[in-house]
């Protein structure tokens, strides 16, 4: 699978496929934003092939814009390549939810697309 996709299921799980990467992320935007504005969402990235930090700041966009909103997000089966590059910028235990991650999420930058 060479591109990305975000799926929202019929279960309300998005379901994010293919690589995360700087090429690959910002198609995903738009998908990813609306679908974070709902009280509980829960993110499936089994289907994850690949990652580099732009995918885990997808994630973290993620979680800025569940929380804005009041909502919760729980990631589901991360790879181990995400969780590594998440694990070397500290953010692994915000993503996991092991951690409010409240100071880490409100300064982080929020991911920009191109033409947003």
């Amino acid at each position: 699978m060479s591109a990305a996709q975000a799926t929202r299921e019929a279960d309300g799980r998005l379901v994010l496929r293919g690589p995360l990467t700087f090429a690959t992320v910002d198609e995903l935007l738009a998908t990813v934003r609306a679908a974070a504005g709902v009280p509980r969402l829960r993110v499936d990235l089994d289907a994850v092939s690949t990652t580099d930090s732009a995918g885990v700041a997808l994630l973290v966009e993620i979680l800025r814009v569940a929380r804005r909103q009041g909502g919760e997000v729980t990631f589901e089966n991360p790879p181990d390549q995400l969780l590594a590059i998440a694990g070397t910028s500290g953010l692994d235990a915000v993503l996991l939810g092991r951690s409010s991650g409240g100071d880490v999420l409100a300064t982080a930058a929020p991911v920009s697309g191109s033409g947003n």
